[in-house]
């Protein structure tokens, strides 16, 4: 059902990723509960558009730089079960925001869909984790694996047009951020896809 709500609403989470395999049975025990889901980077909103059908009981936050699109631009973000703030998810003042705005909110699902270079994730992780429910589940969307990646897969044009942002040092960053979590669990969906960051890195509150 997710894979349908998510192509349905031109989202690329499916149709291109297969993060529908991950998400689908991760959510399911929570679809008919009233969660609190952010994601972070929202582009259009059409992952939103297919999840807030998936979670009909749930609240929905978003943020994002709107950097490319304008938010009155953007339908799901007129929808009442969804709230939405602009600001940079890699800033440490953004937390000071966040609980400015959404007073004493804290996620059970967050979504990292926000610049993906290893130096963005790991800031943002350190902004957000703090703000995860117990029992919450952090995901990371579309890493690029560096760590695991071959020689063909770092010859990709995205990784060439900027390799100071992928390289060892960079990731190595990354994953120092994550210790503390109780759980990481990493989902490689390269092979399946046939794109490069295909993967998800999922950490547990």
């Amino acid at each position: 059902m997710l894979e349908q709500l998510l192509n349905k609403y031109g989202s690329d989470k499916a149709k291109k990723h297969h993060y529908h395999k991950v998400y689908e049975p991760e959510f399911d025990g929570m679809r008919n509960l009233p969660i609190n889901f952010l994601e972070i980077g929202i582009g259009k909103g059409q992952s939103i558009q297919g999840l807030i059908d998936f979670f009909p009981k749930a609240q929905f936050y978003a943020i994002d730089t709107f950097g490319r699109i304008d938010p009155k631009d953007i339908p799901i973000l007129k929808n009442e079960r969804v709230k939405w703030a602009r600001c940079d998810s890699t800033k440490t003042n953004t937390r000071d925001l966040i609980d400015t705005i959404w007073s004493d909110v804290k996620f059970d699902i967050i979504i990292d869909n926000g610049v993906h270079t290893p130096r963005a994730n790991g800031q943002t992780f350190n902004v957000f984790y703090p703000l995860l429910n117990e029992e919450g589940m952090y995901f990371i969307e579309s890493i690029w694996p560096i760590h695991l990646m071959d020689k063909e897969e770092m010859n990709h044009p995205w990784i060439k047009k900027h390799p100071e942002n992928y390289d060892k040092v960079e990731m190595d960053y990354f994953m120092e951020q994550i210790p503390y979590a109780t759980k990481a669990t990493e989902f490689d969906l390269r092979a399946a896809t046939g794109h490069a960051d295909s993967y998800i890195i999922k950490i547990d509150k």
